[in-house]
């Protein structure tokens, strides 16, 4: 995205909204043995959520 002269941003018709699945809670205890796994932990803390 762009900004533009005035300030305001420019978002494209089509924006591309990426998509990152992670496991917490029941979802993440029962394969993995963890309420919040470090792999869940670290993806936030790289793509953090607006």
């Amino acid at each position: 995205m762009r900004s533009a002269a005035a300030g305001r941003l420019v978002v494209p018709d089509d924006p591309v909204v990426p998509f990152i699945e992670v496991y917490a809670g029941e979802e993440a205890f029962q394969p993995l043995g963890s309420w919040l796994p470090d792999g869940t932990v670290e993806a936030y803390r790289k793509c953090p959520v607006l």
